[in-house]
Formats: structure tokens, C-alpha cells, sequence
């Protein structure tokens, strides 16, 4: 006999559970408010705490993915152009790097400055060395012009 159930748990639930885990080891790395942020982000759940998340990790650690994940979350809380300026500096910064770009992209996106968006892509689609990125980059590119 098979009985199918579904099981949820309520986001405020899974909301205590993650910041009582930030009283412990994952506060000290940066992974762990990134893992955090983008949990909440995904989940479009207290975004202004994700914001405040994921400004933690870049103090920990000043990188694409957490500069690239705090400029989304500006964006994603009504700072558009602080957002903008923070993934105008990513690519800046790290100019070589396809995930800059890629990163920078997205934020664009969110923004809906799609013309800036579809040029990152492109951007990346050229730094990057395998074939299954650049299909990535050209989906994306693909999807912006539909």
C-alpha cells in the first residue's frame, strides 16, 4: 500500500532555523550568509533581511558571488541604481572573469535594463573557455530578445 503525502514546512519555521544557525559557525564564513541570502532570495521571503545577509558575507569576503548576490538584492529592495553601480563595479573589478559578467547580467535583468544585460551576457559568453557556458550565456541572450 502507497500513500502519497506532501510535506511543508512553514517559511518562518525554516526563517527561525536558519538565523539560529547564525549564532553558531556558519557567522563566521561567508558561505553561510551567501547560502542564507540566496535561500531567502529564491524563496522571496524578507528580502530586506537577505539584503542585510548578504552584506555580511561581502564584509567577510569581497567576491563576484558576493557582490554579484548583494547588487540583486539591492535591486530586489528598491535600490536599483545602488544595485547598478555595485554590478558596474563587479565587472569592473573582475573584467577577466566570465562570472563577473555573468553576475552583472543578472542584476541588469532584475532591473529590467535589458540592453545592459544582453551586452554582460555577451560579455561572458566571450571569456568563457567551454562550450556548455556559452550555450548558458546564448540561452540567456536568446531569452532577453524573445
Amino acid at each position: 500500500l502507497k500513500v502519497p503525502f506532501k510535506v511543508e514546512i512553514p517559511m518562518e519555521t525554516t526563517f527561525a532555523h536558519i538565523e539560529n544557525q547564525f549564532r553558531t559557525l556558519p557567522a563566521f564564513s561567508w558561505q553561510g550568509w551567501v547560502q542564507g541570502a540566496t535561500y531567502l532570495q529564491n524563496n522571496d521571503y524578507k528580502l530586506d533581511v537577505a539584503l542585510q545577509w548578504a552584506a555580511r558575507a561581502l564584509q567577510i569576503d569581497r567576491s563576484v558571488q558576493t557582490l554579484g548576490l548583494h547588487a540583486k538584492l539591492l535591486v530586489l529592495n528598491g535600490k536599483k541604481e545602488e544595485g547598478l553601480k555595485e554590478a558596474a563595479e563587479m565587472r569592473n573589478e573582475w573584467s577577466d572573469d566570465w562570472r563577473s559578467h555573468y553576475s552583472a547580467a543578472e542584476v541588469y535583468e532584475e532591473a529590467q535594463e535589458l540592453k545592459k544585460a544582453e551586452a554582460a551576457y555577451k560579455q561572458a559568453k566571450e571569456l568563457a573557455s567551454d562550450d556548455r557556458t556559452k550555450q548558458v550565456m546564448q540561452n540567456r541572450i536568446d531569452a532577453i530578445n524573445q
